[in-house]
């Protein structure tokens, strides 16, 4: 009987395994972060995006501007359709300025709004601060202490 519960605990001690990590082989590994993009734009990145949309909205009405210009000159028979491109333009021009000045009024409400909530955060902390013993003289403290823990 002896000789076999020797048996046995030989054989639990080869089958499991030495060090206390390696138990943790047979377990699943361990889940890791995935940690992905922003996939929602805050309101100073819409108004930005809104921006940029404008300037090139710019840019193509101040292109066919030129195209205006040049047809007056050189193909007069044009210019009514490049004055009607124009118009078209120049709306588009208008309505991007107008969603971009939009967009820009949220995004400065939003950081007025997280401005004032920060502001009045910081201004608690502070307050707190000062009824701490924030800003002391510890020094002359720890020298008594000192005195008082050597025993003069």
């Amino acid at each position: 009987m002896a000789f076999l519960g020797r048996f046995a605990g030989l054989c639990l001690v080869l089958a499991a395994p030495h060090k206390a990590h390696a138990l943790t082989a047979w377990a699943d590994p361990p889940k890791r972060t995935v940690i992905h993009k922003p996939n929602v734009d805050t309101p100073a990145q819409k108004a930005s995006k809104a921006m940029s949309t404008y300037m090139d909205a710019s840019k193509k009405r101040d292109g066919i501007w030129e195209q205006a210009v040049d047809s007056k000159e050189k193909a007069p028979a044009m210019y009514p359709s490049h004055l009607g491109k124009l118009v078209k333009a120049n709306d588009a021009a208008s309505e991007a300025l107008e969603k971009a000045t939009e967009l820009q009024g949220k995004a400065v409400d939003t950081v007025q709004k997280e401005l004032k909530d920060l502001t009045k955060k910081y201004e608690g902390k502070e307050k707190d601060l000062k009824g701490a013993r924030y800003g002391e003289d510890f020094k002359a403290e720890a020298a008594s202490l000192k005195l008082k823990m050597s025993g003069a």
